[in-house]
C-alpha cells in the first residue's frame, strides 16, 4: 500500500493504482409511491437535492477523486479521518460511530465470470431477493400496499429536487433494466488479482444519517443493478422503510455474493480433489496453493464482517431501528455462514495438500522399491561374472566346453528365484 509517510492525520492520500475514469455520482431519491434518479454533476447543487422529503441514496464511484472526496466530505459533513480511510484502500471491515453519522467498510469479492443476475433471476435463485426471503415468493413480492411500478419517467418530488438549468444543474436519467452479464473484472488496488485471474476484492464503504445513504465504490462496475431493479419497480417493503433499512439491503448483497464466492470454490476443490486422486500432478499442487492465497482473501474480508454485524445489532446503536435490527441479525447468521464455510474449505485445502504429498511418497516409494528389486537381482549376478571376469590363467572352467551356457542358465536360474521369492512374499 502506497502512503504518504509523515502526512498529517485526516489527509486525503489515495493509495489505489492509477485510474483511467472519472468519478461519478448518482443520486436515488425515492418515497413510497415515488423515484428519482439523477446524475450529479455538481456537488454544490446537492444540498438543495438532499432537501427533499424521502430516502436519498447517493451512489459515488471512483474513489480516486481526492478532490471530489474532500468536497463531498464538507458538503455531508463527513469527519477528516473519514474522508482519509475512503481514499485508502485495504481497509479492513469496520464500523465507526459519530456524532451525526455512522461509517462502515466492507468488502465486496468477485470471481471473475460470476454472473451478475437481474431482479427476476435473484428471485428465482433465492439471491438478492427480498430481504427475509430467501426464495422467490411472487406473492410476497406483490404484498397489499405494495407500490405499483409507475410508467414511463419516475414523477420528480417537488422543491429544491426538481431539476435546474445551468452548469450547476444535475440530470435526471432513467437506466433501463440491466441483463444479466458477465462481469469483467480489472485487478483490485486493495488485494489485487488473487489466483489464476479469479478474485477480485473491491473496498465498499457506507455513510448512514437520517434519510441518506452514501456509497463509495473503488472501481466502475454495478453490483447493485439488482437493488436498483427493486426500487424501480417499487415491490416488496424496499420503498416503504428508511434508509436503515437500504444500508441493510446493501449489506445483505455483499454477503450473498460471499455465497457464490465460496460455493463456486468448493466445485474447484471437488474437481481438484478428483484430479490429485487420479494422479499428483504438479500443477494441481499450484492450483492449492492458489486457492489457498484465495480463501485467505476471503477469510480477511469475512472474519471481521462478523464482528462488524454483532456491532450493529447494539441496543445503544442509533442508526438502525428495532425492525432493521431483527434483519441485520439475519445477516450476522449468514456472515457466520459464510466463515464457517470458508475455514471447512481451508481444512479441505490442508487435507488435499496432505494426501498430494503421501500420493506422491507412495509413487516415489513404489519407484525406489522397483529399484532396489532390480539391484537385488544384479547383486548376485554381478559377483558372478566378476568372479569369472578375471583373468587368471589357470582356471578350470575355462577349459570345459559348456562353461559359458551354463554361466548363462545359473544366472537366469538365479534371477527367476528371487523374482518368484519376491512375489511370493507381496513385494512385487
Amino acid at each position: 500500500m502506497r502512503r504518504k509517510i509523515g502526512a498529517v492525520p485526516g489527509a486525503v492520500v489515495y493509495t489505489g493504482p492509477q485510474r483511467d475514469y472519472g468519478a461519478h455520482l448518482q443520486l436515488i431519491h425515492y418515497q413510497e409511491d415515488s423515484l428519482e434518479e439523477t446524475e450529479v454533476s455538481d456537488i454544490a447543487s446537492l444540498p438543495k437535492l438532499l432537501e427533499a422529503p424521502g430516502v436519498h441514496w447517493l451512489n459515488v464511484v471512483g474513489v480516486h477523486d481526492t478532490k471530489l472526496l474532500e468536497n463531498l466530505g464538507q458538503v455531508l459533513g463527513l469527519h477528516p479521518l473519514t474522508v482519509e480511510d475512503l481514499a485508502s484502500l485495504g481497509q479492513r471491515p469496520k464500523t465507526e460511530e459519530y456524532e451525526h453519522y455512522l461509517f462502515m467498510v466492507f468488502r465486496i469479492l468477485t470471481r471473475h465470470g460470476v454472473p451478475v443476475t437481474t431482479s427476476e433471476e435473484q428471485g428465482a435463485q433465492g439471491r438478492g431477493s427480498a430481504p427475509g426471503a430467501r426464495a422467490a415468493d411472487p406473492a410476497a413480492a406483490e404484498a397489499p400496499g405494495a407500490a405499483t411500478p409507475a410508467t414511463g419517467p419516475a414523477t420528480p418530488a417537488p422543491g429544491p429536487a426538481t431539476p435546474a438549468t445551468g452548469p450547476a444543474a444535475a440530470t435526471p436519467t432513467r437506466s433501463p433494466a440491466a441483463p444479466a452479464k458477465l462481469v469483467q473484472l480489472e485487478p483490485s488496488a486493495s488485494a489485487g488479482t488473487v489466483g489464476h485471474d479469479l478474485l477480485h476484492s473491491e473496498q465498499f464503504s457506507l455513510v448512514l444519517r437520517e434519510g441518506l445513504l452514501v456509497t463509495f465504490q473503488e472501481l466502475e462496475r454495478d453490483p447493485f443493478e439488482p437493488l436498483r431493479e427493486r426500487l424501480r419497480k417499487g415491490a416488496g417493503r424496499l420503498r416503504k422503510m428508511g434508509a436503515d433499512y437500504l444500508a441493510y439491503t446493501l449489506i445483505d448483497l455483499v454477503i450473498d455474493q460471499y455465497f457464490e464466492v465460496v460455493e463456486a470454490y468448493g466445485d474447484d476443490l471437488e474437481a481438484i480433489e478428483e484430479k490429485i486422486l487420479r494422479g499428483p500432478e504438479r500443477d494441481s499442487l499450484e492450483r492449492v496453493n492458489d486457492l489457498r492465497r484465495d480463501l485467505l482473501v476471503v477469510r480477511r474480508a469475512v472474519w471481521p464482517l462478523r464482528d462488524v454485524m454483532a456491532s450493529l445489532q447494539r441496543k445503544d446503536q442509533a442508526y438502525f431501528s428495532p425492525e432493521v435490527s431483527n434483519y441485520l441479525r439475519d445477516a450476522h447468521d449468514h456472515a457466520v455462514q459464510v466463515m464457517d464455510a470458508v475455514e471447512t474449505q481451508r481444512e479441505q485445502l490442508t487435507s488435499l495438500h496432505d494426501i498430494y504429498l503421501t500420493l506422491l511418497s507412495v509413487r516415489m516409494n513404489d519407484v525406489m522399491k522397483v529399484l532396489t528389486i532390480i539391484a537385488t537381482i544384479f547383486i548376485p549376478l554381478t559377483f558372478l561374472a566378476g568372479i569369472y571376469g578375471m583373468n587368471f590363467k589357470y582356471m578350470p572352467e575355462y577349459h570345459w566346453r559348456w562353461a559359458y551356457p551354463a554361466l548363462w542358465l545359473v544366472m537366469l536360474l538365479l534371477g527367476g528365484g528371487m523374482l518368484a521369492a519376491f512375489r511370493r512374499r507381496g513385494w512385487l
